[in-house]
């Protein structure tokens, strides 16, 4: 009897083992087996006006880190907002860190009224990638299912008596928002715990039902992984069937760029 007993409470341990989801450290080992790849940005586009507004009220949310010029980020941001209202020039203050020789000419209201404002991009290439650790790994997935789980989902509309706002919620309180403020929240804390910014862009995309929606991009060492409001697991972008529109610029927080359907991989990937 005895024996028997034992070989039932065996198999039932291997019966519960085989439905309970794959541990932590099994499911980050998973991302070196994944067809890793880089979202590949295209041209500079409009930058939305609700992130504008949005980084009025919170610059600190906006830049990249201390070495960022608050002044000339204030200007910036404001000659922006100036001129997607139609007030004031209409031309980009290029960046600190940029000079006119390595600037691309494009419009900041492309689709809208075609106005040339001159406005500069780094090489795609220079985006900086996190070197991802376990331990780091545990962080973004916690980050990314306390926010799902805690937020609950409310228009702007609803909310705000208004379409596109932008902020970020509070966790402490009765946490309402919709996609963007959810990545707001995520970039905030993944920051918070020691992620660098501009490894942290947010993208706008539009998904199956034709609706548009934002979601967070991490890029890492093995890739560009997507933190969404709308699944707890973080996948790499290619495996994530969203029409992709834009990203931040990982040089400039105030820039966006288009992106390209196909993916850049790594020169070392096959």
């Amino acid at each position: 009897m005895r024996r028997l007993l034992t070989l039932f409470i065996s198999s039932a341990s291997l019966i519960l083992l085989a439905g309970a989801p794959a541990p932590l450290h099994a499911q980050t080992k998973d991302r070196n087996s994944l067809n890793t790849a880089w979202l590949n940005p295209g041209p500079p586009v409009l930058t939305p006006t609700a992130f504008l507004s949005f980084c009025a009220r919170n610059p600190a949310d906006c830049q990249h880190g201390p070495a960022t010029d608050d002044a000339l980020f204030q200007a910036r941001l404001r000659d922006r907002l100036l001129h997607r209202l139609g007030i004031g020039s209409g031309r980009e203050l290029l960046p600190a860190s940029i000079t006119p020789d390595n600037r691309v000419e494009a419009s900041d209201d492309t689709g809208l009224n075609g106005s040339p404002s001159p406005i500069s991009l780094t090489p795609s290439d220079t985006r900086p990638k996190t070197l991802m650790t376990d331990e780091m790994w545990q962080t973004a997935r916690q980050v990314n299912h306390d926010v799902n789980r805690r937020l609950r989902s409310r228009s702007d509309l609803s909310q705000f008596g208004r379409d596109d706002y932008w902020f970020v919620p509070d966790l402490n309180a009765d946490a309402y928002g919709d996609c963007e403020d959810y990545v707001l929240l995520k970039r905030r804390l993944l920051i918070e715990n020691g992620f660098a910014p501009d490894t942290l862009s947010i993208a706008i995309v539009e998904t199956r039902r034709r609706e548009t929606h934002a979601v967070l991009i991490l890029t890492t060492d093995s890739g560009d992984f997507i933190l969404d409001n709308l699944r707890n697991s973080i996948r790499p972008w290619t495996e994530v069937k969203y029409r992709w529109i834009s990203r931040q610029s990982a040089s400039d927080p105030l820039m966006w760029q288009s992106l390209d359907q196909k993916p850049r991989k790594h020169a070392g990937s096959v």
